[in-house]
């Protein structure tokens, strides 16, 4: 007959839950993702902000005549990103806020790599032939 038990029958000794600041591990943690999703809140509430004046700024809402829909476009914006960042969705935030701000950019996103090269080839072209035409301009005549 054995006195001792052997190592694998042993039980562990009882989880006694420790205290973090006066809180145990769950309320810790619980205070940690609602600071973390307050935070993420102020976040996106900037970035609409940002994303909502560069808009109006860029569209030409700066007018009288627009001031009720450039405020709608500010607070709008302001209300999306700050849902979006509070549900961790980053990714979606960064393409609506370049589809909000950058309407224009998506047309380039979607053309086909050859016509993108077509256009920057003609670019070339252009800024050549008024380069060439100012050093033309320049030297003097026969």
């Amino acid at each position: 007959m054995r006195d001792r038990p052997e190592f694998v029958e042993l039980e562990p000794p009882p989880a006694r839950p420790t205290r973090i600041d006066g809180l145990t591990n769950e309320q810790w943690a619980a205070r940690r993702l609602a600071r973390e999703r307050r935070w993420r809140i102020g976040c996106g509430l900037l970035l609409g902000l940002l994303v909502g004046l560069f808009a109006i700024w860029h569209w030409g809402f700066l007018g009288e005549r627009f001031r009720i829909a450039a405020g709608l476009v500010v607070v709008g914006s302001m209300v999306l990103f700050a849902a979006l960042f509070a549900r961790r969705r980053d990714a979606e935030a960064l393409d609506y806020a370049a589809w909000i701000a950058f309407t224009e950019w998506k047309l380039v996103e979607k053309m086909p790599w050859w016509m993108i090269a077509a256009i920057g080839a003609a670019l070339f072209v252009v800024l050549f032939l008024i380069g060439t035409v100012l050093v033309l301009g320049r030297l003097p005549a026969f």
